[in-house]
């Protein structure tokens, strides 16, 4: 599963960052199909990272399942990588966290 709606947010795994990214459900265009999803605009994603014990950004575009980062991440990564399965354990993760809701 690439996709997982929950609260108002679409998460999905970025790989550059190894975690759990939420984009709201409103704002921003889902097209194509959950195996291959667009997102317009991109997406600038700022969240607390241990590792780097401070707040980070993670700039990014979706476009037919593939992820393209921006040059203003934290990660320094500007390349394309077909999109991740969410990881089973943060499936697990969100049902528990959401269905207390």
């Amino acid at each position: 599963m690439l996709l997982k709606s929950a609260a108002g947010r679409i998460f999905h795994w970025c790989p550059a960052c190894e975690t759990l990214h939420p984009i709201p459900s409103h704002g921003w265009t889902l097209s194509g199909t959950p195996q291959c999803p667009t997102f317009t605009p991109s997406f600038k994603h700022t969240f607390y990272l241990p590792s780097q014990k401070s707040e980070v950004i993670c700039h990014f575009n979706i476009t037919a399942g593939n992820i393209e980062f921006h040059l203003d991440s934290w990660h320094k990564r500007t390349d394309i990588v077909a999109m991740s399965p969410i990881p089973p354990e943060q499936l697990k993760h969100l049902d528990e966290v959401f269905s207390e809701e």
